[in-house]
């Protein structure tokens, strides 16, 4: 079974909160890794092949963790990245047999739980690993940003996040030429989330 909370500051009580997944075993650990924080690695290794040529800016979130990595090493990107790939999973593995809990998002993210600062106000437990989505997903909700990170050039193409997820478009692009382009998107986004909304199983 895999096992997941969601979390909220104990400050705000009217805070929805967010999902995070709590492995029981170092087997969960890595398919954690595999599944979810693997589509990231992917997406970073794509935005890295896409930009060779024209030497734009990191687009995801991977890529830009293993171009600061590489401005210092002067080893090859890809060494870069298959050792930041393994750090990040030694990590993951060591703070589990450390603390014997870890909180890991729907994507990259790993959060560090405290009982002073945060509440758990839901657990799920289900037959697969496969994050809790709520009905009602509100376009007044979306965040759209562009890149904008120090020592690069500013970012042409416009993200969209809705709480701690990236919104995808129908053929499952991440990134958009236009805010207008990525608001169709989100508006996509959203309605499918909630009419495809699901709980994971309690079973």
């Amino acid at each position: 079974m895999y096992k997941f909370v969601k979390i909220r500051p104990k400050n705000k009580q009217n805070a929805n909160g967010f999902w995070y997944f709590v492995p029981n075993s170092i087997e969960q650990v890595q398919e954690h890794f595999n599944k979810i924080f693997g589509q990231e690695i992917s997406a970073g290794v794509k935005d890295k092949i896409g930009s060779i040529e024209k030497n734009k800016h990191p687009e995801t979130a991977w890529r830009y963790a293993v171009d600061i990595t590489n401005r210092f090493s002067g080893n090859p990107w890809v060494v870069d990245a298959v050792n930041l790939e393994n750090a990040v999973l030694h990590n993951r593995i060591n703070d589990f047999l450390k603390y014997g809990e870890i909180y890991l998002a729907d994507g990259v993210q790993q959060f560090m739980y405290r009982e002073d600062m945060f509440e758990i106000i839901e657990t799920v437990e289900s037959k697969m690993l496969s994050y809790p989505r709520e009905a009602q997903f509100h376009l007044e909700e979306v965040r759209y940003m562009q890149w904008d990170v120090p020592g690069f050039p500013k970012g042409e193409h416009w993200y969209a996040k809705i709480g701690n997820l990236d919104v995808r478009d129908k053929e499952g692009n991440m990134k958009w030429n236009t805010k207008a382009e990525a608001e169709n998107a989100a508006a996509w986004f959203c309605q499918e989330l909630n009419y495809k909304t699901y709980f994971v199983s309690k079973d």
